[in-house]
């Protein structure tokens, strides 16, 4: 979060992309973030992906705009993306616990469940509490709303 607010306010960033190769970039990028190192090496790749790609992810995103055919899912996972972060250490916790230990499914089975979950769980949360605690907020501040989810 500092990074993304020190990178806005130091670099006025006005070219845009709007071509579905451009999402190529942040795709590597993001692919980079899921290798998996050799324990040895672990130190270099964590200061890698901190200091290098993950800057390089935030910076392309700000430069690439989504092609008009992806804005729709672009504006879902932007409002999902905080319910993500909210709901989905505590859900990870209770899913290994119990689609693991208790159902006995495969780890791959397990895991498509609680992406599917998190997906669900926090679509919910952004349309039935997000959204109407940001707007009754935004009303008593005198604010406007912002980051409504997409209707």
């Amino acid at each position: 979060f500092p990074l993304g607010i020190l990178m806005a306010r130091c670099f006025r960033l006005k070219v845009r992309y709007r071509s579905p190769a451009a999402l190529l970039i942040i795709a590597v990028l993001a692919a980079l973030l899921m290798l998996d190192p050799h324990i040895r090496w672990e130190w270099l790749y964590d200061s890698a992906a901190i200091f290098l790609v993950i800057p390089a992810i935030l910076w392309a995103g700000a430069i690439i705009e989504l092609p008009k055919s992806l804005e729709k899912i672009g504006a879902i996972l932007g409002d999902i993306s905080f319910p993500v972060y909210a709901v989905h250490a505590p859900l990870l916790q209770a899913s290994n616990y119990v689609l693991i230990r208790v159902l006995r499914l495969s780890n791959f089975a397990a895991a498509i469940t609680f992406v599917i979950s998190v997906f669900l769980l926090s679509w919910i949360l952004a349309i039935q509490f997000d959204a109407p605690v940001r707007k009754w907020l935004s009303g008593k501040s005198h604010l406007r709303p912002t980051a409504l989810p997409v209707e």
